[in-house]
């Protein structure tokens, strides 16, 4: 395996992460709101994978076609990450809640 030498990916890089997911049958719209110019690497890296894990568990587990809004705002001193699915499920239900056990 040969690994691409370059930057790390952040929050930039968001937009190209809704293309790859579109091109598997998902719904995607992306908000990010008034993001600071320049957040500290880590926080940019991890605010992007937590992003990437979310909707990689989406199209995952959701069935085809799920509905995945991503939307990521500033709260005062916080970085607010939300990915919110609301895709319907074959007979028309929402999808099942399940209990959550992570963080």
């Amino acid at each position: 395996m040969t690994r691409r030498l370059g930057p790390q990916p952040g929050l930039r890089d968001l937009p190209a992460l809704v293309e790859e997911l579109r091109h598997t049958g998902a719904e995607v719209s992306l908000a990010p709101t008034d993001l600071p110019d320049e957040l500290p690497t880590a926080v940019d890296l991890s605010a992007y994978r937590i992003v990437q894990e979310a909707v990689t568990n989406v199209v995952k587990h959701a069935g085809r076609e799920p509905v995945v809004t991503i939307t990521v705002a500033v709260d005062g001193h916080a970085l607010v990450i939300e990915v919110t699915n609301t895709t319907e499920a074959v007979d028309g239900s929402a999808s099942p809640t399940l209990p959550g056990s992570g963080y």
